[in-house]
Order: structure tokens, then sequence, then C-alpha cells
């Protein structure tokens, strides 16, 4: 069974053998997370000029193991989030016109 882990907020791992620790957390400095808020923004900008919409959904490990044996992703692409999202948006695309 694979595993997909998601970080959210401002938190993300930090290198192993650093002196906090493996597997500790550290947090994202403000000037990354401006930037990235930024970007954001930007990418929500656009897609509402596009008239598309971002729904949240929460997948496990057999969705993941299911998406990767229907071939809708690839394993090396399943620890990607943009990748998978854009897979499952390309197959409600697709099953939306049939």
């Amino acid at each position: 069974m694979s595993l997909l882990t998601l970080y959210k907020g401002n938190r993300v791992p930090s290198v192993p053998g650093s002196s906090k620790g493996i597997g500790m957390l550290q947090k994202v400095p403000k000037a990354v997370k401006a930037a990235s808020l930024k970007a954001r923004q930007k990418r929500c900008r656009l897609r509402q000029r596009a008239g598309v919409m971002v729904v949240p959904v929460e997948i496990d490990g057999q969705v993941l193991d299911l998406l990767i044996k229907m071939g809708w992703v690839t394993e090396a692409d399943a620890g990607s989030r943009e990748k998978v999202g854009q897979a499952i948006g390309q197959r409600l695309a697709r099953s939306a016109i049939l």
C-alpha cells in the first residue's frame, strides 16, 4: 500500500540529520510564506478568469493505489499533489463529456 503524505500549513519536514533531529518540523521563513501566498493568489485569479473551480479532495493510500492501477497517475508522480490533482481533474472533465 502506498502512502501519500501531504504537508499543510506553514510547516515542512526537517532535513534528516539536522540538529533538530529526523522527523522534526521546522517553521517556514516569512519571506517564503509571502512568496507562496502571492503565487497562490495569482493562480486563484487565473483560475477564476478561466472559469475553473478548485475543490479540495481527501484521498488515502487505497485511492492513490487505485489511481496508479488504473493508469491515471504514474507511480513516480504519485507523491506530487499537482500531478494527482491534474489526473483526477482530467478524468472528471472527460467523464462530463461522455
